[in-house]
């Protein structure tokens, strides 16, 4: 085998061990934590570190946001911070859209809450505000998608001009120079 692909290999494997050690630290400072807020703060981080389609991440944000429940009647600013820490573990760990759409739709209520009570807002405030929340951040689908189709055609121009014959080098150059143009412009679209 070639030594890149050892190298890709190794990376990959590097990541992997990476995130997990990443994942079980954050783990532990939530499972010795007494306080409420900073245990459901550190446990949707932890969800940071977790496959994003599988079951741990929702189970772990989901009991981050039982505790945001549990602290509401007391202190809404403490439930609407966990809430805030699920919503941008829900965005920053996306493919996309945000794989847990109730999820999201909760955690934006308990943000919302915390908002109107702290502020006082009035009714077409907090209406206002509740519109906000609704409406999805992040790059748009078509340009999401577009980018990484640019993404893999570079990466497949790179491999048929590493790996490929002579007659088929220019080929590759011209898949790699078609394929960072399409991901570096649609990025920036997005």
């Amino acid at each position: 085998m070639h030594p890149a692909v050892w190298l890709v290999l190794g990376l990959l494997l590097a990541l992997l061990v990476r995130t997990r050690l990443e994942h079980h630290r954050v783990q532990n400072l939530a499972a010795n934590t007494p306080d409420l807020k900073t245990k459901g703060i550190l446990i949707a981080e932890s969800a940071r570190w977790a496959w994003p389609f599988g079951s741990e991440q929702p189970r772990l944000l989901q009991q981050s946001l039982t505790i945001a429940d549990t602290l509401k009647p007391n202190d809404p600013q403490s439930a609407g911070a966990i809430a805030e820490e699920v919503r941008a573990t829900l965005y920053a760990t996306r493919v996309n859209r945000p794989a847990h759409p109730k999820l999201l739709r909760h955690a934006n209520t308990l943000i919302i809450n915390a908002l109107t009570t702290r502020d006082h807002l009035t009714e077409p405030a907090t209406k206002q505000l509740e519109d906000a929340y609704s409406t999805p951040i992040g790059p748009r689908p078509w340009a999401f998608n577009l980018s990484s189709l640019g993404f893999l055609t570079w990466l497949f121009g790179l491999f048929v001009t590493i790996w490929g014959k002579a007659n088929h080098r220019t080929v590759g150059i011209l898949c790699s120079a078609l394929g960072l143009v399409a991901y570096l412009g649609f990025l920036a679209v997005a």
